[in-house]
């Protein structure tokens, strides 16, 4: 990193009387004089006074120390600076925009100001500097960003020692030094730049973030950070990082290591024996000279070795490797990759997907790997190994060795000298095409699949030259071919007893089976492509339809067949058959008999028979009915539709969002992956929900459910169902029946339902509902809020902070004890008629209702009895609860005897609303918590109720014996404390003045109708009021409307609280 030098100007350089104009701009700085319009002064210009020898008898600039210095000089003068000084401005414009450190100023008695400005001519600074007559003063300005200074004198004076430090200006591009170096966030090279500091100039294109680094010679490293960078190694063994962004990265001379990272990377190691790793995105490689090794890494990447003995891996993704020149060794790793050699000797591998490997020449080694691939030995003795899949191998020039691996494999291009292994693993049925080859086939006797083949003249002669195979199902091509097989066309051929298109002759159920474990009609019929249609007819058939959309009717016997590719319709008929779909949205009927099907790839549409089938349905969004027998039914990938049907069936869904339906008997479901739709249907169905959000309903009978992992919705049925919701949110709906509910992990919603139900919630925060019926209920861990509903049920709410809400006769409730327990048993619209705590810690008690019944409760630490509706008004016919008063009923007030009710009215707010505004929340003043053991049972009352408090601190700072105080302004007091956010009804009772009145043993304030009161009404309840009390539609009327005590202020009423 290099640090830029300060730059002193002493102007000791110049002659006196010098007049300064552009001298100083080799330093980086015009001087001159201006104007206060800014425009250039000329009668005034800068000038050079020499301070140690003044001229014209000027003593006040006299100074031994300075030399040189800077006046402004109004008669073009130097002989006589102060005599004729009356002040005027000096410009300094920096090219670029410095740093002023200081300066000096000379005998500015008169005063001088020094502003400076950043390049748009923003003000950045000012200072004001005054000095004695011949005064001198060095003044610190310490501004960066500076590009004009402005020194304006009031008179007499002179500058020196100008000093100022130029920044940095970056060009766009990162450069190294020629010795090795760290180029990361934290270096900065001699102009400036920097990486990643969103500074690029549109140096190639680079903007923001993207950087233009040239590391130069020596052994860098460089971390090029986020943004599309272009970063050259140049000369030297360097290490460089792509990291974020789309990277142009060059390796340049020496045996380099780049690493591409994050993004779609252009890499060329160029020079040397580099190390190149693509890693994630869609990267371009190109080894360059030397013995390179590359990697990939993931996405879709192009690989040029270069030349030499190169190491290439494709890595992840579709890539594209070329090794170019040299012997050297490609693996396309997974992915559908292109692979082709050079002319040496190369040792490629497919890997995973289907590839495509090209040997071109040499004595190349070349294995597929997994995955249906296409491999061209080339030129010279290649050694060729299909793998696993549905392999194309082309051995070409030289005596090959051609193996296909497991599954189907066709050969090509097979020439003098090869060996050829079909294999015998997978889905085995290989294909040796001898097509144009001119070639007849020996088969050997012991084994039908391994012959010899003679490769002919002209006129049908050997000619000495021959090739072997073995392990092949299929030969077609040949002079001389074998019989026993029935061949299609790539056309769309109808194949049955009266086809004639065998290029051998062989025919349908002509009695002419040749095959070994093949007698009479059992037929192998290989359609090929097209759109075909086949009867097998009788006997044990084997057919492989091909390629097309096919239709294919098995007949009588018990046959194997696969569709192919297409969208195929398939018909088992009589006897136990095997059917495969293959590729394709495939219709496949198993017809009699008890078959296996297996619907391939492809959306297909399967049904089962009356008997005992085993059913696949494969890739794709599949359709399966199992119909009649006890069914194995497996959906796999895909959103799969299956029904059982009749029969004790077993199905499972497989991957993704499967509909299952169980039809009748005692079914076995498992939606298995996926957010699956299962019903049991009508028996006694044992249901797994497995992975994903699923809905799961029993259907009728007895069932048995699981959820499994994921948010689940679960219903029961009429009848006794066992339910197991697994891990997640669950929703569980019990339905009638006595039902046995665990919700397990997971923030649970369990609805019981008719009937005695056991439910547990498990861990996490359950909401739980038990129903009707008589039903015993476990909260588990976890803050959980349960309601028995109807019936006499068990409730224990478990660990943590719990909420039961309401309680109906016989509940027996226990909420249970933990480390974080604290709960609450709300009674809220329970008809609660009193409550008897039966232990000191009044957490146990008895609940007893207004039909004298009775419920227990043990472990609650809050008890909320009912809110409004069931505070006892005090009347002359005794207590009555408020929600029964009416208009034109008497009560009993303290200050004027007994008062008819003019108005009452209601307001009910939801918990929502509650939540919302905090403030509309209700409080409960405990039994005792006024004083004197009122009230005499819990009370709740609005916020902005008020209560009458009397006692010595009242007289004591307020100069009165009675005053009221609105209930929130009390909270704090003990006893006194906000409800939670849950359903309340306020209920307002009116007289014809301001009223106090009993409530629960307790004196407090009837409505009264103020402006805050009224808008906190309905606009029907307030044209009730006002029809009665058509005054109160004015200001005045509700004023004359007074108080029936003082009400105090919250300031006031936390006196009362110390």
């Amino acid at each position: 990193m290099t640090i830029t030098s300060q730059t002193l100007i002493d102007f000791n350089d110049q002659s006196a009387g010098t007049i300064i104009d552009g001298q100083y701009s080799s330093q980086g700085v015009t001087i001159g004089s201006i104007n206060n319009d800014g425009s250039m002064d000329t009668k005034n210009p800068a000038m050079i006074f020499d301070s140690s020898k003044p001229s014209g008898g000027d003593w006040d600039l006299k100074t031994d120390n300075l030399g040189k210095v800077l006046i402004l000089s109004e008669d073009r003068d130097s002989s006589d600076p102060d005599d004729n000084a009356c002040g005027g401005k000096f410009l300094f414009t920096f090219d670029n925009e410095v740093t002023v450190d200081s300066i000096t100023l000379l005998d500015v008695e008169e005063g001088a100001w020094i502003r400076l400005y950043d390049e748009d001519g923003k003000f950045l600074k000012k200072i004001s500097v005054k000095t004695a007559n011949n005064g001198q003063k060095d003044v610190q300005i310490d501004t960066p960003g500076a590009k004009y200074m402005t020194i304006e004198l009031a008179g007499s004076g002179a500058v020196d020692n100008l000093k100022f430090t130029p920044q940095m200006q970056p060009d766009g591009i990162v450069n190294g030094t020629e010795a090795g170096e760290l180029i990361d966030l934290a270096y900065i090279d001699a102009q400036g730049d920097r990486i990643d500091n969103n500074d690029a100039l549109g140096v190639e294109g680079t903007t923001g973030d993207e950087d233009l680094v040239l590391a130069g010679a020596g052994n860098d490293t460089v971390y090029a950070g986020v943004g599309d960078d272009i970063v050259r190694g140049e000369a030297g063994n360097d290490r460089l990082f792509g990291e974020g962004g789309d990277d142009t990265l060059e390796g340049g001379e020496g045996n380099d290591t780049i690493f591409g990272d994050a993004g779609n990377d252009s890499i060329d190691g160029g020079e040397g024996d580099d190390v190149l790793k693509g890693g994630a995105g869609n990267d371009t490689i190109s080894g360059g000279n030397g013995q390179d090794t590359i990697d990939g890494g993931e996405g879709d990447d192009l690989i040029d070795g270069g030349r030499d003995n190169d190491s290439i891996l494709g890595g992840d993704g579709n890539d594209t490797l070329r090794g170019n020149g040299g012997d050297d060794t490609l693996d396309g790793g997974a992915g559908d990759d292109s692979v082709s050699g050079s002319a040496n000797d190369d040792l490629m591998f497919g890997g995973a997907g289907d590839d495509i490997l090209s040997g071109s020449g040499g004595n190349d080694t070349v294995d597929g790997g997994a995955g249906d691939d296409s491999i061209r030995g080339g030129k010279g003795d290649d050694l060729v190994e299909g793998g696993a899949g549905n392999d194309t191998i082309s051995g070409a020039d030289g005596a090959d060795t051609l193996s296909g691996g497991d599954d189907r494999d066709d050969f090509v291009n097979v020439t003098s000298g090869d060996m050829i292994d079909g294999g015998e693993g997978g889905d085995d049925f290989d294909t040796l095409d001898l097509t144009g080859a001119n070639a007849a086939v020996e088969y050997d006797a012991d084994n039908a699949e391994n012959g010899t083949i003679f490769f002919l003249d002209d006129d049908g002669t050997r000619t000495g030259e021959t090739a072997r195979f073995i392990n092949i199902e299929n030969v077609i091509g040949a002079v001389d071919t074998r019989d026993g097989i029935v061949e299609g066309t790539s056309g769309d051929d109808k194949i049955d007893d009266g086809y004639d298109g065998d290029p051998d002759g062989d025919f349908v159920d002509n009695n002419d089976a040749l095959l070994d474990g093949e007698v009479g009609d059992d037929d192998i019929i290989v359609a090929g492509a097209g759109n075909d249609t086949i009867l097998a007819g009788e006997g044990n058939d084997e057919v492989d339809a091909g390629e097309g959309d096919d239709v294919v009717d098995a007949g009588n016997g018990d046959d194997l067949v696969d569709g192919g590719a297409g969208a195929d319709k398939i018909d088992g008929k009589d006897g136990q058959d095997t059917l495969n779909g293959g590729d394709g949205n495939d219709t496949i009927s198993g017809g009699g008999g008890d078959d296996v099907i297996d619907g391939g790839k492809g959306d297909d549409s399967i049904s089962g028979s009356a008997n005992d089938d085993l059913i696949t349905g494969g890739y794709g969004n599949d359709t399966i009915q199992g119909a009649g027998g006890t069914d194995t039914i497996d959906g796999g990938k895909g959103n799969d539709k299956i029904l059982g049907g009749k029969g004790d069936d077993s199905i499972a869904g497989g991957d993704d969002d499967d509909t299952i339906r169980g039809g009748d008997g005692t079914d076995t479901l498992d939606g298995g992956d996926g957010n699956d739709d299962i019903m049991g249907g009508t028996g006694n169905d044992f249901i797994t929900g497995g992975y994903g959000n699923d809905t799961i309903s029993g259907g009728g009978g007895n069932d048995t459910i699981d959820g499994g992992k994921g948010d689940d919705t679960i219903s029961g049925s009429a009848n006794e169902d066992s339910i197991l919701g697994g891990r997640g949110n669950d929703t569980i709906q019990g339905a009638g029946g006595n039902d046995t509910i665990k919700g397990e992990d997971g923030d649970d919603s369990i609805f019981g339902g008719k009937g005695d139900d056991e439910i547990g919630g498990g861990d996490g925060d359950d909401l739980i509902t038990g129903g009707d019926g008589v039903d015993w209920i476990k909260g588990g861990d976890g803050a959980d809020t349960i309601s028995g509903d109807d019936g006499a049920d068990m409730i224990a709410a478990g660990d943590d902070r719990d909420l039961i809400l309401g309680a109906t006769t016989g509940d027996m409730i226990d909420g249970g004890s933990g480390s974080d327990d604290f709960d609450t048993l709300d009674l809220t619209g329970s008809d609660v008629a009193f409550i008897t705590y039966t232990s000191d810690d009044r957490e146990d008690g008895i609940i007893t209702f207004r039909d004298d019944t009775t419920a227990q409760f043990e472990d609650i630490e809050a008890v909320v009895p009912c809110f409004t509706p069931g505070t006892l008004i005090a009347t002359p016919q005794g207590e009555v609860p408020v929600e029964s008063l009416e208009v034109g009923d008497r009560v009993i007030t303290r200050d004027n005897g007994i008062q008819v009710i003019r108005w009452n009215g209601k307001r009910k707010i939801a918990a929502t609303e509650l939540s919302e505004n905090s403030a509309l929340r209700a409080v409960l003043v405990r039994k005792g918590a006024l004083g004197h053991g009122l009230p005499e049972r819990d009370m709740i009352v609005s916020p902005q109720h008020r209560v009458l408090i009397a006692n010595d601190e009242t007289m004591l700072y307020f100069d009165e014996r009675e005053v009221l105080v609105a209930a929130k302004h009390l909270v704090g007091r003990p006893g006194v404390e906000r409800m939670d956010a849950v359903d309340v009804t306020y209920i307002h009772v009116m007289f014809d003045n301001h009223e106090v009145i009993l409530s629960d043993g307790a004196w407090t304030e009837s409505f009264q109708p103020g402006d805050h009161s009224l808008k906190g009404l309905g606009k029907a309840q307030r044209e009730e009021i006002f029809a009665i009390f058509p005054e109160l539609r004015e200001r005045e009327g509700r004023e004359g409307y007074s108080a029936a005590r003082r009400m105090l202020k919250r300031q006031e009423a936390e006196l009362l609280l110390k």
